[in-house]
């Protein structure tokens, strides 16, 4: 009776530690699931679960983990597709507008000039576009330009406005420089 009763308590402690043993085995891969699941609805589209075996548990990681990388890629490619699409709007729409827009890209070159800015400014687009703004503004205007970006950058804005006056053509035009 008693070697009965010891390998009954050997037995039950065997099988509650190997129950014990598949439980944690099922539940850590479903919590990481879980929590990369609530990652992705965050917008955290670059999280990824570490693989830890070749089961059915590691073959859904391995789904888990490709998806997040096609939402990703899929992700990236839709800003791109909008930054185009801001972009062509941005052109088509400059021709129409009734002020003067010079559009400089972050490297400091003049990529986009409108009729009212060539009229008003007394610029020509043939001879501006492609160059770096400082070697079209006069010395005291570019310090002008760099203040205000050192402003913006400073801030943290994403817009910038400030009253300018420029001699052009003999006479002063008090302009409204934004800088976005």
């Amino acid at each position: 009776l008693t070697i009965l009763t010891a390998i009954t308590l050997v037995v039950i402690l065997l099988s509650s530690w190997f129950g014990f043993f598949l439980a944690k085995g099922i539940s850590v891969p479903l919590q990481a699931l879980a929590e990369g699941t609530e990652a992705i609805a965050r917008g955290r589209l670059d999280f990824q679960i570490p693989q830890v075996s070749d089961d059915e548990f590691g073959v859904l990681v391995d789904s888990f983990n490709k998806m997040t990388r096609d939402l990703r890629a899929s992700d990236d490619a839709l800003k791109r597709s909008n930054l185009e699409l801001e972009r062509r709007l941005l052109v088509a729409a400059l021709p129409h507008l009734a002020s003067g827009v010079v559009a400089i890209d972050r490297d400091g070159l003049i990529s986009t000039i409108n009729k009212n800015a060539e009229k008003l400014l007394n610029i020509r687009v043939a001879q501006t576009l492609g160059k770096h703004f400082s070697d079209v503004l006069p010395p005291d205007h570019q310090d002008t330009v760099r203040e205000m970006i050192r402003e913006i950058q400073r801030l943290g804005r994403e817009t910038l406005a400030r009253q300018v006056t420029v001699p052009i053509g003999g006479q002063a035009l008090t302009l409204l420089v934004s800088l976005t």
